[in-house]
């Protein structure tokens, strides 16, 4: 499952469909492969500190489109 497919899980309006917080539960969004794939993850603060590298040269262009 990946991470649209996750967060998709999540908004379903109903409530017997969409994924629950409750790790007992069937349904549960601990149990759903993306969780699982990434909950143990220790890399993030660096992926965070790439991105924001990444972005770092667009950021002008992107805020003069806002204004």
């Amino acid at each position: 499952m990946n991470f649209r497919e996750f967060v998709k899980s999540c908004l379903l309006k109903g409530t017997t469909l969409r994924a629950s917080i409750i790790p007992e539960d069937n349904n549960s969004l601990q149990k759903k492969q993306f969780y699982i794939m990434n909950v143990a993850r220790t890399d993030r603060h660096q992926t965070v500190i790439d991105a924001l590298c990444r972005a770092r040269p667009h950021l002008d262009a992107f805020r003069q489109q806002q204004t």
